[in-house]
């Protein structure tokens, strides 16, 4: 692969991510309660199909990246794309619980199949000198995703109802990513014959997989974002419904929730900033304690003021850990078995997303309310950058 071949790559999956994200993660914040008036199911009923296809989601994950390391993610992506729009016209006609949940199972594996994790396995086992601002490019462009695809979708659901703003959904999704996964990316070269010009020579991590994961450094950082991917995940999929329960209008609550995913960008822009900034062993602890700050500011928030800066900071510093996550499993651990260890990180931070917002909506009547529910989120954040930075310390 050339540097202009790599360039192509990194662009054409900076587009796939933002389509993949936007319709199988965060239209479902827009679908909620369109889904609640029209069938007559409990909202967690509505998003334990979700909690189900990452469960699903989680469980593909050592499969997914054993497949990386061996094959590359052409075959892979491209046949998860097609997988994924099937499943989501699939949704615009479901009419039983039972129906729903198993399209999102399947939905799960198109979703292990499409999502960050094969596309950064596909650029770090390309790019050495480069890679940071290679996985910065495609983090960049997709953390677009919330910002395009909930305002899109509340009014896809506004103008046609929620079945007809899956189908569209459904389309763009097979229109954008199948020819681009199919087209754009190349099979993979094994590691050790591979010499484009970008690339540095790669030698063979001294530990094992299962050295790795059964090492302090490696289970402090997986249990850091464990728990941040259960408060943020719940905090994401909750904030429409929380907004429009506080007075706020569901266009304005949609783009707030927006936001978010707007404000990953100025974030991300900052990670090399940041890096020069702080020792690595910080830079983690520090972004889950911005984490938990802007949870809490959530909490109490009501007027538009403060749910901005709340919405801004988390998004800020959600975009900044997916990026320090993707740089630094590849920077400590390698990146010959990258797609394993990888895989095992994502189990565990999917296992949690898909944790979060079902348990969210279960413990919601306790609280009698969002507020008590983000606090105890913030919380739970806090304690990953305690845990994280405790970690790092020891190492």
């Amino acid at each position: 692969m050339t540097r202009s071949q790599g360039d192509r790559v990194v662009r054409a999956l900076a587009v796939s991510e933002t389509v993949s994200w936007g319709v199988l993660y965060y239209a479902i914040g827009a679908l909620v309660l369109p889904m609640e008036r029209d069938l007559g199911w409990s909202r967690s009923t509505v998003l334990g199909g979700f909690s189900l296809g990452l469960l699903v989601q989680a469980l593909c994950s050592f499969p997914v990246g054993h497949w990386l390391d061996r094959h590359g993610g052409r075959g892979l992506m491209t046949a998860g794309s097609a997988m994924a729009a099937v499943l989501v016209a699939a949704w615009s006609q479901v009419t039983s619980v039972a129906t729903y949940y198993a399209i999102w199972a399947g939905l799960g594996v198109a979703m292990a199949a499409v999502l960050y994790e094969p596309a950064f396995a596909v650029v770090t086992r390309w790019f050495v000198r480069r890679r940071a601002r290679a996985l910065l490019t495609i983090t960049l462009v997709a953390g677009l995703a919330s910002t395009i695809f909930l305002p899109l979708t509340d009014a896809l659901v506004a103008r046609f109802g929620w079945r007809q703003a899956l189908a569209s959904l459904a389309v763009l999704l097979a229109v954008v990513t199948i020819p681009l996964h199919a087209l754009v990316l190349r099979p993979q070269t094994p590691v050790r014959s591979r010499a484009p010009e970008a690339l540095a020579p790669v030698t063979a991590p001294a530990a094992s997989v299962r050295d790795v994961l059964r090492s302090r450094e490696f289970v402090g950082l997986a249990a850091a974002f464990v728990l941040s991917a259960i408060g943020v995940a719940a905090v994401g999929v909750h904030l429409v419904p929380m907004l429009v329960d506080r007075g706020f209008a569901s266009a304005t609550a949609a783009a707030i929730a927006g936001l978010v995913g707007l404000m990953q960008l100025p974030g991300r822009l900052l990670h090399p900033v940041l890096r020069r900034a702080l020792p690595a062993s910080q830079l983690t602890p520090a972004l889950l304690g911005a984490q938990a700050m802007a949870v809490g500011v959530l909490a109490g928030a009501t007027g538009f003021v403060p749910v901005l800066l709340g919405a801004s900071l988390l998004g800020m510093a959600s975009g900044l850990l997916t990026l320090a996550r993707a740089t630094e499993v590849a920077d400590r651990f390698g990146v010959e078995r990258y797609g394993r260890i990888s895989g095992a990180l994502a189990f565990g931070t999917t296992l949690a997303r898909a944790a979060g917002p079902i348990t969210a909506a279960a413990l919601l009547p306790t609280f009698g309310g969002y507020v008590g529910l983000l606090l105890l989120l913030a919380l739970l954040i806090a304690l990953a950058a305690a845990l994280a930075a405790r970690t790092a310390d020891a190492t």
